[in-house]
């Protein structure tokens, strides 16, 4: 069974219930010794990426504000993350609700090698990309709107990422 790391903000004890109830994967908490660190999100990513699990978060700006900090081979990055214009401010709560409509719309996704893509979650899109060298690579936006397409396409990009 494959594990997933829960970061600091999305580190819930539900998550690990449901994650443990549905059978597909398995979720760590978040380690105490990590909390409230100084310089927390470059800390976390150089401590917890090597372990070899994917990281699931719901800082939309964990990344993004330290690419350099991410290595070209990585165990994967998950972020949920609201659309801009969500109402309630992002709970752990939210997440799994969004998780789980991602897992509803995206048979195999507990199959696939996150390895090397950053995947952004949200209710009106996914977002796929790599980043190499501190640098975001092939990012690609598919709309959850649309029919069943995108499904098939995220699970590739997916793949794909893990074989650079």
């Amino acid at each position: 069974m494959r594990i997933v790391q829960l970061d600091e903000d999305i580190d819930a004890e539900h998550l690990v219930k449901a994650c443990a109830i549905e059978g597909k994967i398995s979720a760590y908490r978040f380690p105490e010794k990590l909390r409230n660190q100084a310089a927390k999100d470059p800390f976390v990513l150089d401590s917890l990426l090597p372990r070899g699990n994917p990281l699931l978060t719901a800082d939309k700006e964990f990344i993004e504000d330290h690419l350099d900090r991410v290595p070209n081979k990585h165990p994967g990055i998950i972020i949920v993350d609201q659309d801009d214009d969500a109402v309630p401010t992002m709970t752990t709560h939210i997440a799994q609700r969004m998780l789980a409509k991602f897992k509803d719309d995206c048979e195999g996704w507990h199959e696939a090698s996150w390895e090397n893509s950053v995947v952004t979650i949200r209710d009106s899109a996914v977002v796929v990309y790599r980043v190499e060298d501190g640098n975001i690579i092939d990012r690609k936006d598919w709309p959850r709107e649309k029919a069943k397409p995108w499904q098939a396409e995220v699970l590739s990009r997916i793949e794909f990422n893990a074989n650079q």
